[in-house]
């Protein structure tokens, strides 16, 4: 489980496609059938410690396991989430959200998220304010029923309130020192809806 606060942000360094095989510490094992990625992402110093093979960690919101660490990079094979989540769209060099799953104990402040993702949604439009960013986000039309306002929903990975609702669209406003810089229009983002059963 997750807390929705983004803990620091990553790069991709590279992107293995077409691999056919899965690696957990560091030993590949038999292929299978289903094509995976596997995504090197390089981690800041101060997230990165303590970091093993086998931690879940999420990726933009998608609950991921680590197969390898080398240094400040960690290794993820993905494979149905390339298809269900905006992770089989990353490029080498796109900036992700990284939070490590909290421990047994830790406080929540009464909020988590799994980590399986409800949806792909699509940002419409910016609204820039003097101390905040204000953003619209399209969702899928099967999850319009599952929009409330005032409550919460995770944005990858992050864990923000539904300010208003239009349609299909809805609204969420986000502090300017919130990571999330990098969005612009049209960029996909994952959706988690509390509550809600999700693809991935």
């Amino acid at each position: 489980m997750f807390k929705g606060n983004v803990q620091g942000v990553g790069t991709v360094e590279n992107i293995d496609k077409g691999a056919k095989f899965q690696s957990l510490h560091g030993v590949s094992l038999l292929p299978i059938d289903a094509d995976l990625q596997s995504h090197d992402i390089i981690f800041p110093k101060d997230i990165l410690e303590g970091v093993t093979s086998g931690e879940l960690i999420a990726i933009n919101g998608v609950r991921l396991t680590v197969v390898h660490t080398d240094k400040s990079i960690v290794r993820f094979d993905i494979n149905d989430a390339l298809e269900l989540t905006t992770l089989g769209q990353l490029k080498v060099g796109d900036k992700v959200n990284i939070e490590k799953s909290f421990k047994f104990g830790d406080m929540t402040g009464g909020r988590s998220l799994s980590g399986i993702v409800t949806g792909v949604a699509d940002i419409v439009e910016f609204i820039e304010k003097e101390n905040n960013r204000q953003i619209w986000i399209e969702a899928p039309e099967h999850l319009t029923e599952f929009l409330v306002e005032k409550k919460y929903i995770g944005v990858d990975g992050v864990y923000l309130v539904i300010d208003a609702i239009e349609n299909n669209r809805f609204c969420i406003n986000l502090l300017l020192e919130t990571d999330m810089r990098w969005y612009k229009k049209g960029s996909k983002v994952n959706i988690e809806i509390p509550d809600i059963a999700g693809n991935w």
